[in-house]
């Protein structure tokens, strides 16, 4: 049964380029302490295998890459979630800006509307003021 994601997942063009940056700056630093890691290992054994307290060094320095790998991916998640929650107020902001200036655009429209139809309606006024000044001037002109 394959129901599909259940939420929509859209890449955002304005924080993806940061989150790669990050991420690859990120890993290159690992890289770099984990091939430490490796060179030491390969190189100086007699060093990895030194006691320290009850655990030798090699220990020390794996529990030390999961945890220098869990510590960055909290970094990771701060500083993308902080720049995420920038880029979404900035389009929340955006998008109320375009809906106050499509408000005020339609307020725009509606006074000229209005205007329209006032223009008319004293257009209307003033022909039937005309016909009723040259009715009465013709009633009088019958008068006399």
């Amino acid at each position: 049964m394959e129901h599909g994601p259940a939420t929509e997942w859209k890449e955002d063009a304005k924080t993806s380029k940061f989150k790669s940056k990050i991420g690859l700056w990120m890993f290159l630093g690992y890289t770099v302490v984990y091939a430490i890691f490796i060179i030491l290992n390969v190189m100086n054994p007699k060093l990895m295998g030194k006691d320290i307290g009850m655990v030798n060094l090699a220990i020390i320095y794996g529990f030390g890459l999961i945890i220098l790998a869990v510590i960055m991916s909290l970094i990771y998640n701060a500083l993308c979630g902080s720049v995420e929650g920038k880029a979404l107020k900035l389009e929340k902001m955006e998008y109320r800006l375009h809906l106050e200036e499509e408000h005020r655009l339609k307020e725009e429209e509606e006074r000229r509307l209005y205007i329209q139809e006032e223009h008319r309606l004293h257009e209307e006024e003033e022909k039937r003021r005309l016909l009723d000044e040259e009715r009465k001037s013709h009633e009088e002109g019958e008068h006399k």
